[in-house]
């Protein structure tokens, strides 16, 4: 499965893509410290820029797209 991630990649590291989509393909859109790795399975698009995006969407076929949210601030007790 292809599968794009994008929005708040803090969060992701090498062992969260091996633990989370051990099989699939990941595309990366976004600032980030990892680099494209082949053992992986792992694209990355560092550039933000919606023309960068559109091209990605047009581009590749992507079976699911992620969006990481940071919500801690909307968590108010």
């Amino acid at each position: 499965m292809k599968i794009l991630l994008f929005g708040n990649r803090g969060y992701v590291t090498k062992k969260f893509i091996q633990e989370a989509f051990p099989k699939d393909t990941v595309y990366l859109l976004g600032e980030t410290d990892l680099k494209s790795s082949k053992k992986l399975k792992l694209t990355v698009f560092p550039k933000t820029k919606e023309t960068i995006l559109v091209e990605v969407l047009r581009t590749y076929q992507f079976d699911q797209i992620r969006l990481f949210v940071n919500c801690s601030g909307l968590m108010k007790s």
